[in-house]
């Protein structure tokens, strides 16, 4: 949000999926959870947490497993009091077992952490100066805002009044940073007959000068036109998209014809 400014539809999108993903998480941890307790999930089935138990707890690894095995079969056991004892002091061995440090090691999971919380760091450390402002953003999703600008056009020469088959010279210039390129567009006031070229869009381009300015020549101008520079964003991540100067107009007027002319 600190780059993209998105757009009210896709944060409501990204705050629905979120929820969604959560309330699908904590779904999935209600049935694991009941599963776990009727024996039913393969990888926390009794048998097999005993096992492994066994193995790093216990000199001899089948201890955990045969526990569990006699005290399923308790009823049919001729010797009871045997079996008693050797669940008992199974049972005491496992009161002092460090179940998280057998249960809970998972390199890879530690090392995605680290390599989040590295990542979330970079990210807050290179934003900071817009971080309050996203965070100000996203507590108000329904509110679009625009990405500022990093420069601003406009254009020197401002209305242009002439008479028809005039040139015009327009310079256009920019505040703050100057891009390389600026781009003229010249839209007609009325339009004439249909399919006429006189109808058309016209658009120009140029570079900056050794003045920082940017120049448009336009010749032979016989109607009136509105015209304005724009700078589009080359990259997605540029989040204003496009630079406008304000809109400005080229009035014509007609040219007086003489029909007659005497001494």
């Amino acid at each position: 949000e600190g780059v993209f400014y998105f757009s009210p539809k896709i944060k409501l999108f990204m705050v629905g999926s979120v929820l969604s993903l959560l309330c699908g998480w904590i779904v999935g941890l209600g049935i694991c959870t009941i599963l776990i307790h009727t024996n039913s999930l393969k990888r926390y089935r009794w048998s097999r947490v005993a096992q492994l138990l066994g193995l790093n707890s216990f000199s001899k690894k089948d201890s955990v497993i045969n526990a569990l095995q006699l005290e399923d079969t308790m009823s049919k056991s001729s010797s009871t009091g045997l079996s008693h004892a050797f669940i008992s002091k199974v049972t005491d061995s496992l009161a002092h077992v460090d179940h998280k440090a057998i249960f809970t090691i998972n390199p890879k999971g530690k090392l995605i952490t680290l390599f989040l919380l590295v990542l979330i760091a970079v990210g807050v450390t290179g934003l900071k100066d817009t971080a309050g402002n996203s965070i100000y953003r996203w507590f108000h999703l329904h509110q679009k805002f625009e990405a500022p600008k990093p420069f601003y056009l406009s254009s020197e020469t401002g209305d242009i009044h002439l008479l028809g088959g005039d040139s015009a010279k327009i310079n256009i210039i920019a505040s703050h940073l100057q891009p390389d390129t600026v781009s003229l567009e010249f839209i007609p006031v009325t339009q004439v007959d249909q399919d006429s070229e006189k109808n058309e869009t016209l658009l120009m381009k140029t570079q900056i000068d050794t003045f920082g300015n940017y120049t448009f020549k336009l010749k032979d101008i016989n109607q009136d036109y509105t015209y304005g520079a724009f700078v589009k964003a080359n990259h997605f991540w540029q989040a204003w998209k496009e630079v406008r100067s304000p809109e400005y107009r080229i009035m014509v007027t007609d040219r007086p014809t003489i029909k007659s002319f005497t001494l």
